[in-house]
Formats: structure tokens, C-alpha cells, sequence
């Protein structure tokens, strides 16, 4: 009975039933091959496999293996470097509201202060003026009061002015100068933000070449977004610090 198989070179023979399990030589390439049972073509063996496959193969995997070792740490080390850049901006933006809530709060809790003192008066006015008819002594309370919030005014703009001309002062250059600092400083944490997305970058595309499977298409798909983020979405290197 004749049987269809096929070389480890593509070549397709007929053989009978004699020629199952035993070594023939392909007329066409002079291949030799184990005929299998049934006429299923044989898997072809590491010795029947050309050397430049091999060679081309073993260097594959080798690059592979490279790109996995160089990408993964490449990424890791891109991966902390931007979130340390833009942690460290972050922070100085931080410090920049922070000298500047010191400066307003001192403001605004002097003026709270002298507020509430001139309350507190004015309600023991209101007080004696709703009993009714004000007597001799209650006029001269009023007066002695009135005199108070006089003084109290008086003190309160003077206490501002010696405010404004000393702690207040060093409250806002203090603002000033963080706000300057933040600025100047934001300047090389924008480079150093920039050298670290090109490392994180690079790393996905090196790690990409021996990934394989889910692991390809997952470094494929963050690299896309880093790119469309830093190019499409906006320069974000040259975003002005506020």
C-alpha cells in the first residue's frame, strides 16, 4: 500500500508499506530519513537541522536574553528617576505654599486678634446701652470704653507698622526667595526628568526585542503612552514652574 511523507526538506515521496520505520535518501536532495509509521513526516532532528539555523537561532535567543537583562533594569532605574524628579518638584512647590501660608497667616491672625479685642468692647457698649436710660455712671463707662477701642486702634496700627517693617518683612522675602529658588531649581529637575524618561523609555524598547507574548505588548503599550504623553500630550520638560 503507498504512502505520502515528506522530507525534512519539504520534498513529498511515495512509499510503501515496506519502507515505514526504516532510512531512505530523498531523491530530490539526497536527504536522509527515518520513514514513520503511517507516512506522518518525521520532526526533524537536531542533526538534520541546517548549522546556520542553528547558528541564527542560538543567536537569537542570545540577544534576546541580553535585551531582557539590560531592559528590566533599564526600566526599573528610569522608573524610580522620574518619579524622584517629579517628587522632588512637587516638594519644592510644597515649600513655596508653605513660606507663603506663614506670611498670610501671620497677617490675617493679627488682624483676627485686634478684631476680637474690638469686639469685646464694643459688645460691653451694646450691653450697657440695652438697659435702657443710661445713668451718669453707665455715660462714663461708655466713655472710658470708647477711649479703650481709641487705644486699642491706635496700638493696633502701631504694632502693624513695626510688624511690617520686621517679621512680616522677613515673612515675605522669605516667600519671595522660596518661590525663586523653586523656580531656578525647577529648571534642572525638568533635565533630570527628561534624562530619566529617555532611560525608562529605552529600557521598555530593549526589554520589547526579548519579550514575548503579554510581556511585549505590555512594554510595547507603556512605551506608547510615555511618548504620547511627553510629545503628544505636551512638551513636559518645558512646563514653566509656578
Amino acid at each position: 500500500m503507498p504512502y505520502e511523507t515528506t522530507c525534512p526538506k519539504g520534498h513529498r515521496l511515495q512509499v510503501s508499506d515496506a519502507h515505514l520505520g526504516q532510512r531512505i535518501q530523498c531523491p530530490a536532495c539526497n536527504e536522509s530519513f527515518i520513514v514513520p509509521d503511517g507516512g506522518r513526516p518525521p520532526s526533524p532532528t537536531p542533526s538534520s537541522v541546517p548549522d546556520r539555523w542553528r547558528i541564527s537561532s542560538g543567536l537569537v535567543s542570545d540577544f534576546g536574553r541580553f535585551s531582557l537583562l539590560a531592559g528590566r533594569p533599564m526600566i526599573a532605574i528610569g522608573l524610580v528617576l522620574v518619579l524622584l524628579s517629579k517628587g522632588c518638584d512637587s516638594i519644592g512647590r510644597r515649600n513655596v505654599d508653605r513660606a507663603e501660608a506663614m506670611a498670610q497667616k501671620a497677617v490675617e491672625q493679627f488682624n483676627d486678634d485686634v478684631k476680637a479685642k474690638e469686639l469685646v468692647v464694643q459688645r460691653e457698649i451694646g450691653e450697657i446701652a440695652a438697659r435702657g436710660e443710661v445713668k451718669p455712671d453707665d455715660q462714663k463707662k461708655i466713655d472710658d470704653l470708647n477711649k479703650r477701642r481709641t487705644d486699642l486702634a491706635a496700638s493696633a496700627a502701631k504694632d502693624r507698622k513695626a510688624k511690617q517693617d520686621g517679621e512680616w518683612r522677613e515673612l515675605e522675602i522669605a516667600a519671595r526667595m522660596a518661590a525663586a529658588d523653586h523656580k531656578i531649581n525647577g529648571y534642572w529637575r525638568e533635565v533630570f526628568f527628561v534624562f530619566a524618561a529617555v532611560v525608562l523609555s529605552l529600557g521598555l524598547l530593549v526589554a520589547s526585542w526579548g519579550a514575548e507574548g503579554a510581556e511585549r505588548w505590555i512594554t510595547l503599550m507603556m512605551l506608547a503612552i510615555i511618548t504620547f504623553s511627553l510629545f503628544v500630550g505636551g512638551l513636559a520638560w518645558v512646563a514653566i514652574p509656578h
